[in-house]
């Protein structure tokens, strides 16, 4: 603003002061939000044309065998023929495999794949790996075991947190060979974070720095001549940092490596709402052995404010409760957008067939009757928070 400069009683000068602080921070976000996308650019670029190089190598294999099998002038007996087929389909599976994976990177790079966060038992997940994987590893003559307890319990998306876990358990198996030993562990003191050791070969220190990069996409050969496309550990990275965690890896060359797929630790939040003090000592001294925080209230109202404010993981609810109950409650929080996913287990005295039926229509989870025991009711929500 104008400010006058007094002298003798006189304005002499007038002062005009402008905060150009706004601006200057506006021209600098500019800058860096250019410098971003042209670096983004650039990587892109880089990218595609890896990938254009790694998609014609396996395009051009299963051509020139399928042009070798139509030669007319060329004489196969049919363990050659067989050969080159299982050739051409080893191409071709592994062009599908880098498509799939290049699917899977494009739409988390654009958000269109969302996380789909629940409770899962660890120690089955790392189980499914050493079955799915078991037979590679055999072949090898490479031992997996799986050391991650059982009811280990973690926060993530069941379908991608597994493919992390296979694709680190088949890239250790690539560079192991016989007797060597694959483990699947939760470090110490890391509860929510799941490793993956092997004794292999190791990983070359010049490597370590590419092997979660896009930009220089590298498929080294495994011990037994393996191949890969590349993309699966910066997928597997893309994939730990979309759940808000990390992928990282310690190596020592000639003596194997260690993966680790960090995730947030989480506590599963369970509400209750129920009316009775009673009932409520009664659920809270059932709840405590599962590792759980749990917020109880006595009102539907209360509820549905709280299903607002700490969003929990699971929702116990009787009912009968004075002026909004319980059929309002489910109705209420399973139309909303940010709460339908939420399960509600209904844990009631009323046992009749048409309140089960009415319950379970408006999109209750499951349904408890009262009175139950211990064992039945921790069942029920283990299967909602594992």
């Amino acid at each position: 603003a104008p400010m006058p400069l007094i002298y003798q009683g006189k304005p002499a000068v007038q002062l005009v002061i402008h905060d150009i602080t706004q601006s200057k921070r506006a021209e600098r976000e500019l800058k860096e939000a250019k410098e971003k996308a042209e670096e983004a650019t650039r990587l892109k670029d880089k990218f595609v044309s890896l990938v254009s190089h790694d998609l014609r190598q396996p395009l051009s294999s299963i051509i020139g065998f399928l042009k070798l099998m139509d030669d007319q002038s060329v004489t196969l007996d049919p363990k050659e023929r067989t050969k080159i087929l299982g050739a051409a389909i080893d191409s071709g599976e592994k062009m599908n495999q880098m498509i799939e994976e290049l699917l899977s990177i494009s739409r988390l790079r654009t958000g269109k794949m969302q996380i789909m966060f629940s409770f899962i038992d660890a120690h089955m997940l790392g189980q499914k790996a050493i079955l799915n994987l078991n037979k590679p590893a055999t072949q090898k003559g490479i031992k997996l075991i799986n050391e991650i307890p059982e009811k280990t319990r973690i926060y993530a998306d069941r379908t991608l947190f597994y493919e992390v876990i296979q694709n680190l358990v088949s890239n250790a198996i690539k560079f192991s060979s016989k007797d060597d030993t694959i483990s699947i562990h939760i470090p110490d003191g890391e509860p929510s974070t799941i490793a993956v050791s092997d004794t292999g070969v190791g990983i070359e220190k010049q490597r370590m720095d590419m092997i979660f990069s896009y930009e220089k996409i590298t498929s080294t050969l495994g011990t037994g001549g393996e191949t890969g496309t590349g993309l699966g550990m910066p997928l597997s990275r893309d994939i730990m940092e979309a759940h808000g965690g990390a992928l990282t890896v310690e190596s020592d060359e000639k003596n194997g490596s260690i993966f680790y797929a960090r995730l947030p630790f989480t506590r599963p939040i369970i509400l209750v709402v129920e009316g009775s003090h009673c009932a409520n000592a009664v659920i809270h001294e059932m709840l405590k052995a599962l590792g759980v925080e749990i917020i109880i209230v006595e009102n539907a109202e209360d509820g549905i404010d709280m299903v607002g404010k700490k969003r929990p993981h699971l929702v116990i609810l009787d009912i009968s409760m004075p002026e909004v109950n319980g059929f309002e409650f489910i109705e209420k929080i399973k139309s909303e957008k940010d709460s339908a996913d939420i399960p509600v287990i209904v844990f009631t005295a009323h046992e009749s067939v048409e309140t089960k039926e009415k319950i379970l229509k408006l999109g209750a989870d499951d349904y408890v009757a009262k009175p139950t025991s211990p064992e039945e009711f921790t069942q029920r929500i283990r299967k909602h928070i594992s």
